[in-house]
């Protein structure tokens, strides 16, 4: 791939390559290789935010997701119409290769990037019914090599009970079907099939009905994509060329919501500056994480470095004025330290903060990925995510007791079915769609209500939202 500032890109290859094993060549222009990444980025996106509205693999699942990997196209077309030189298939397989190389550096991003490719290809096997489809079956098998034999007529008869007593009844007439052609695969290539007790298994041999083929490309696909990202990762370091390094960190601020922060730079609360007194009143719409933050400083007096730039931030976000902010953490640390130690020891940090000392950079509050994917916290720190840094004892505790009952009986309270499914998505590495999950249960709204969380200000702001409502 060479970039250019005018040529047309040209590939060599421009079918549909689901594994994306060979990369595509040809000349890019560096606007077209930006807007094309932020095309599939938007996609698996929105992959992530519908599974969490509507349950993955369930027809609303597959028709929202639908309309919605249509609107991304089509919008993006009207406002670069030039896109159109690009095939649907093109784009997919350019866009795929632009995203490893910029989702490969940490472990949570090569997570989070495999988890959502893996569903845009279910998404795309499922959905066009391509899997059912016997000619095109058959040629994927053949270009990754699964050379499964199917059984003849006489065998599949011989095993008809066994395979019947082995597959789920409601897939039974469907077994027994002449066409239904049954592979012998060895059992290592199917052990989602196994574990679900889906398939029969004789001497080390699986009898996969054809249409269950798509675990076996699905296994492949996430194995081939998990090591590759590891070799791309590798890769990255001897990468020379500055104009292709400013793109994959391009790719990387798009992933972690750069674009989205300046709308939550500072902003004024019903019109008013916010001001240190109206914090604990509002602290009833903070994200948990924003919450641990600000019930430990009022119960500390103090907060580490990470966990005063995290809090700072989102405060600044809200609307708080520096002179107010000085204000807030002056109030709290003056109850441990001297009023001439704070202003020597940390008066400085909130200036800076707010663009007045150091570089002056306006700083913004910290996204859910920053917040993720930041500092690791240790001992007596307080910052990071809560459903990522939290032992799963206290975020179970931390979420039951964050509802005062005389100060916020706004809010549902949490029961304890509900809290053990945000803590299962915590521990299974979902750690924004436990938040979202935290949220709709928190405010008694449905999931289809429920925003996807990427933003503590952003929570902020939502919940703000439904108490106006339930106020009018």
């Amino acid at each position: 791939m060479q970039f250019q500032n005018d040529n047309e890109f040209k590939s060599t290859n421009d079918t549909p390559n689901y594994f994306y094993k060979s990369p595509p060549s040809g000349l890019v222009s560096i606007n077209d290789f930006n807007i094309i990444a932020y095309e599939r980025l938007q996609i698996l996106y929105a992959i992530e935010i519908n599974g969490f509205r509507f349950g993955k693999y369930s027809t609303a699942y597959y028709d929202a997701l639908d309309n919605e990997i249509r609107k991304i196209r089509k919008d993006l077309t009207i406002k670069y119409v030039h896109l159109q030189k690009f095939s649907e298939d093109l784009r997919d397989h350019l866009s795929h290769f632009i995203l490893r190389l910029c989702f490969c550096k940490t472990e949570d991003q090569r997570k989070w990037f495999i988890s959502n490719e893996v569903e845009y290809l279910k998404y795309k096997l499922n959905f066009h019914d391509k899997i059912s489809n016997s000619q095109y079956m058959k040629s994927i098998m053949e270009h990754e090599n699964l050379n499964y034999i199917p059984l003849t007529l006489e065998e599949k008869e011989f095993l008809l009970k066994n395979l019947i007593n082995s597959t789920p009844k409601s897939l039974n007439n469907k077994l027994k079907d002449k066409d239904t052609d049954i592979l012998k695969v060895p059992f290592i290539e199917i052990p989602e099939l196994i574990r679900k007790r889906r398939v029969y298994i004789n001497k080390g041999w699986a009898y996969v009905p054809k249409y269950e083929l798509i675990h076996i490309i699905i296994r492949r696909f996430r194995i081939y994509l998990s090591y590759i990202l590891t070799y791309t990762r590798n890769y990255i370091s001897k990468i020379k060329d500055k104009r292709l390094l400013s793109l994959i960190e391009g790719g990387e601020q798009m992933y972690n919501g750069a674009a989205d922060n300046g709308k939550y730079q500072q902003k004024t609360i019903s019109g008013d500056n916010l001001t240190s007194n109206d914090i604990e009143k509002i602290s009833e719409s903070f994200p948990l994480c924003m919450l641990n933050l600000h019930k430990n400083l009022l119960k500390d007096h103090k907060l580490k470095h990470w966990g005063r730039m995290q809090y700072g931030l989102f405060l600044k976000g809200l609307g708080l004025p520096m002179s107010e902010a000085l204000k807030f953490w002056q109030n709290e640390f003056i109850k441990v330290i001297s009023l001439e130690n704070f202003q020597k020891q940390y008066s400085y940090n909130v200036r800076h903060m707010y663009g007045k000392e150091g570089k002056k950079a306006d700083y913004t509050p910290y996204n859910c990925i920053k917040v993720i994917m930041g500092a690791t916290p240790g001992p007596q720190d307080f910052h990071g995510c809560p459903f990522k840094h939290m032992d799963v004892s206290v975020l179970r505790q931390n979420i039951k007791y964050e509802t005062n009952p005389f100060q916020r009986s706004k809010f549902n309270k949490i029961s304890d079915t509900q809290i053990e499914e945000i803590v299962s998505l915590a521990q299974s590495s979902h750690f924004q769609i436990a938040c979202s999950r935290h949220f709709a249960y928190k405010h008694n709204i449905t999931m289809e209500k429920a925003p996807a969380i990427n933003h503590p200000n952003q929570y902020f702001e939502e919940s703000q939202k439904i108490l106006v409502v339930q106020i009018s």
